[in-house]
């Protein structure tokens, strides 16, 4: 399982490239309400990296941008 590769956006990339989808993201997976943030903060960086670390795939794979990413 993988949260990105070599040719696509980090976390906070795609966060502010498509608003729709982080908009649903934040809601639904992150069950929060109201307006999604305009930027990742550490902790929306940190969710999708939990959620693949939990899956019971045996590998996940993340670009090093999104791991530092989850620090301020």
């Amino acid at each position: 399982m993988t949260a990105g590769a070599h040719d696509m956006s980090t976390i906070r990339g795609w966060w502010t490239e498509d608003r729709a989808f982080s908009q649903k993201f934040f809601n639904g997976e992150l069950r929060q309400s109201g307006e999604a943030l305009r930027k990742a903060t550490p902790e929306i960086v940190e969710a999708p990296v939990r959620q693949h670390l939990a899956s019971p795939a045996m590998w996940s794979i993340f670009q090093l941008p999104d791991l530092l990413g989850m620090d301020a």
